[in-house]
C-alpha cells in the first residue's frame, strides 16, 4: 500500500458563482450553514408547486429556488455550509461537451469533435454503468442495517466530522500507518500515534470496506466502488477495491471469450454463485447476478435512490406543512420523474418497509 496519507472531504473550497452575494447569503442561512440541506431540482420544485397548492409557502420556494440556482455540475447541496457533490444522484450527465468553455479556453475543433464522438458512442457503457452504480446507492440508502451503522459512526465521530468531515482513505492503509515510523524529513506523513485519529480512520475504512464504498460525500450520499477496466496500477488498489472486488487481466494474446462465457467466469471469481455470499449483501447479489432478471430493478433502484433523498429533504424541512399531502406529493414526483402515480406510490411502498415504516427518517447526528 501506499504512504500517501489519509486525506479529508470536508472543505470549503471557494466557488465561482454567477452572483457570489447571493452565495454568501445562502451560506450564512442557519438552514444551510449548520445543517445537512439537499437542493431540490428546479423541475421538482416547479412540480410541487403545481400540485400542492399553498402547502409550502411561495416564501419557502423562493428559498428553494434560489439554493438550487447556486449549484452546478455536480453539486447537489451543502452540509454545514460546504458544498456536497455526487455524480450518481444528479441528473444524468449529458454526451454534449461544453464547446464554449473549451473553445474560450484554445481547445480546436477537431479536438472537440473527437471528444464529442467519444461521448456519443460510449454513452449507452457509461449509462449502464451509471445506473448501476446509483441504483446500489438506491439499495443502501433504503438499507436499515447500513443506515443504522452510518449514523453510529456519525455519533461516534461528531465532534471530528464537524472539524474535519469524512476521511478519503483511498489507497491508504491504516493498519501500516499506525505502525510506520513518523518521517524525518518532510511532511508529517508517517505513524499515527494520536489513538482517536487511528480510531476514527480504522472506524471508517472498516464501513467503506464492508459495504464497498470509494467514501461518503456527505451523510446519506455514499459514493459506490465503480468498475475499472483497466487497474493500471494493482498496487495502488485501495482497501477497499482489494476486499470488495477481484483485478481483471486478460493478456492481448488471449482469444476474447464469448459474452456468455466472459460473464459466466467473471461471476464465479467474484463468487456469486458461491452458496456463501456476504451476508449482509446477499439481497443486493441476487438482484445483479447474471443468471437472474433481476437486473431490471437496477433502474427502479437508481429512481429510489432520487425519490427517497428529496422526499426526506422535504420533509426534514417541512414536516408540517406536508401532513396529509401525501397523495399531491407523490403526483409532484411522478411529474418530476414521468412516470404514473401508481409506480411513485409502489416506490414509496417498498421505501418504508425496508424501513420497517420509519419513514421519513430523520438525519440522525448531521444537523
Amino acid at each position: 500500500m501506499s504512504d500517501q496519507p489519509a486525506r479529508i472531504n470536508f472543505h470549503s473550497g471557494s466557488f465561482h458563482s454567477s452572483d457570489p452575494e447571493l452565495l454568501a447569503e445562502l451560506r450564512e442561512d442557519p438552514r444551510i450553514a449548520k445543517g445537512l440541506f439537499f437542493a431540490l431540482p428546479t423541475t421538482l420544485i416547479d412540480a410541487i408547486e403545481r400540485n400542492l397548492d399553498d402547502k409550502i409557502p411561495a416564501a419557502d420556494l423562493k428559498f428553494e429556488r434560489k439554493a438550487t440556482s447556486v449549484l452546478a455540475g455536480q453539486q447537489i447541496g451543502w452540509w454545514r455550509g460546504n458544498f456536497i457533490t455526487s455524480a450518481l444522484v444528479t441528473e444524468p450527465p449529458s454526451d454534449n461537451p461544453p464547446v464554449k468553455t473549451w473553445s474560450a479556453s484554445g481547445v480546436s475543433d477537431q479536438d472537440i469533435a473527437k471528444t464529442r464522438a467519444a461521448l456519443v458512442s460510449s454513452q449507452a457503457d457509461r449509462n449502464r454503468i451509471r445506473i448501476a452504480q446509483a441504483a446500489y446507492i438506491g439499495w443502501l440508502t433504503t438499507n436499515s442495517e447500513f443506515i443504522s451503522e452510518h449514523d453510529e459512526l456519525m455519533k461516534n465521530h461528531q465532534s471530528r466530522l464537524s472539524t474535519n468531515g469524512f476521511p478519503v482513505l483511498g489507497n491508504f492503509n491504516v493498519a501500516a500507518a499506525a505502525k510506520k515510523r513518523p518521517a524525518k524529513k518532510g511532511p508529517k506523513i508517517g505513524k499515527i500515534t494520536d489513538d482517536k485519529v487511528l480510531t476514527y480512520l480504522s472506524d471508517f475504512e472498516a464501513f467503506f470496506v464492508r459495504w464497498r464504498l470509494q467514501g461518503l460525500n456527505a451523510p446519506y450520499i455514499p459514493e459506490p466502488l465503480g468498475p475499472q477496466f483497466p487497474v493500471l496500477d494493482p498496487q495502488r488498489m485501495s482497501n477497499q477495491m482489494a476486499a470488495g472486488g477481484l483485478t481483471l487481466f486478460l493478456p492481448d494474446t488471449f482469444p476474447t471469450p464469448g459474452c456468455d462465457e466472459l460473464r459466466n467466469l467473471v461471476e464465479q471469481a467474484l463468487g456469486r454463485y458461491s452458496a456463501t455470499p456476504p451476508e449482509h449483501l446477499q439481497a443486493w447479489t441476487e438482484i445483479i447476478a447474471g443468471d437472474t432478471m433481476a437486473k431490471n430493478q437496477l433502474p427502479h433502484y437508481a429512481r429510489i435512490a432520487r425519490l427517497q433523498l428529496y422526499w426526506t429533504a422535504l420533509h426534514s424541512r417541512y414536516a408540517a406543512q406536508l401532513k396529509r399531502s401525501k397523495e399531491k406529493l407523490t403526483a409532484a414526483f411522478s411529474e418530476f420523474f414521468g412516470c404514473d402515480d401508481k409506480t411513485i406510490k409502489r416506490d414509496l411502498k417498498l421505501i418504508s418497509e425496508r424501513f420497517s415504516r420509519n419513514w421519513p427518517r430523520p438525519y440522525h447526528g448531521a444537523i
